[in-house]
């Protein structure tokens, strides 16, 4: 095999050189002929907005950030020692593997840069593979520690598992990749240890950003405080089914959805009752769903008949079942 220069500048970059890599031979290739070249990622940026957050970072936010740290010295550990206890580092190793952040002047927006601990990983765990192993190994640490669809794929799971209304689609490249990226981590004890650690520094950031007017994550991620909250917040308690029958005000929300789904928000005109709704097009008349196109478009109530789910007081999920 000729030498191979990786260079990541971005998490596409990243992406691509991962799938490349599962498709290089399996006979051995030399670690020496493989060279990493991380150039700025991965790098977590956050964008957060409200009254506290003003070039600051609060201490309710620095401590899932030195939790990230102290998950990057445990994967470095388990990678140069076979422990995964980053307490017994060096200083010297402590220092290579510090994350950076940056606060941008007159804004409040941090970057995170993983960068130079992974080349460190890369740097020891090289020792120990070789070329295909070590790329797929460390490509798939710095796109579980670092890349938006993953933090997409957390947050869509999240939502999931406790029913909320708001919900990330994910693309089908990007339902794809992650499960590429599950299956070929599979059983690697440092990409266990450091999801899990992972998954809790999201959790704790969620939290610590719960009372800002809005929080960006990267460039696709976008929620309220308010969503951060209950994202984070305790698992689903159970639902109550159930059914609405009445006259709503509706609009569109989505019709990109990739199955043959509408998603709508409706406004129940008796009593105000909000929420989001969806519609399967292929189980709806052609009659029914026109009247739904002229209702959002014309902005006029229409008779719907909606099934729901109800967790305490809040609809969680909703489908219109008729129209008219």
């Amino acid at each position: 095999m000729n030498p191979e220069l990786l260079k990541i500048e971005s998490e596409e970059d990243a992406w691509r050189a991962f799938e490349q890599a599962l498709k290089w031979p399996d006979s051995p290739v030399e670690a020496r002929d493989v060279h990493l070249d991380l150039s700025g990622w991965p790098s977590i940026q956050l964008r957060v907005k409200g009254d506290r957050y003003r070039s600051t970072i609060t201490t309710s936010l620095m401590k899932p950030i030195l939790d990230l740290q102290g998950a990057v010295y445990a994967s470095y550990a388990k990678a140069a020692y076979g422990k995964g206890d980053g307490r017994n580092l060096r200083k010297e190793e402590r220092q290579k593997l510090e994350i950076v952040v940056h606060v941008e002047e007159g804004s409040s927006l941090l970057n995170i840069e993983l960068g130079d601990g992974l080349k460190e990983i890369w740097e020891d765990m090289r020792t120990k593979m070789d070329g295909k192993q070590v790329t797929i190994v460390v490509l798939g640490l710095a796109l579980v520690i670092g890349g938006v669809t993953a933090y997409k794929s957390y947050l869509s799971h999240q939502a999931d598992l406790k029913e909320l209304d708001h919900r990330l689609e994910m693309s089908k490249q990007e339902t794809e990749r992650m499960r590429i990226l599950h299956e070929a981590m599979q059983g690697n004890e440092i990409e266990r240890d450091l999801q899990s650690s992972v998954n809790q520094f999201r959790s704790q950031l969620l939290r610590a950003v719960e009372d800002a007017d809005e929080v960006l994550i990267g460039e696709e991620i976008r929620l309220t405080g308010h969503q951060a909250r209950r994202i984070a917040g305790e698992p689903r308690t159970a639902g109550i089914d159930d059914r609405i029958d009445g006259e709503f005000r509706v609009h569109l929300v989505d019709s990109s959805t990739e199955d043959s789904s509408l998603k709508l928000r409706v406004k129940k005109t008796d009593d105000g009752q909000e929420f989001t709704a969806t519609t399967d097009i292929s189980q709806v008349a052609m009659a029914g769903i026109e009247q739904l196109q002229a209702a959002v478009f014309e902005k006029k109530p229409i008779k719907l008949a909606v099934n729901f789910r109800r967790v305490r007081d809040e609809i969680t999920r909703a489908k219109i079942i008729s129209v008219g």
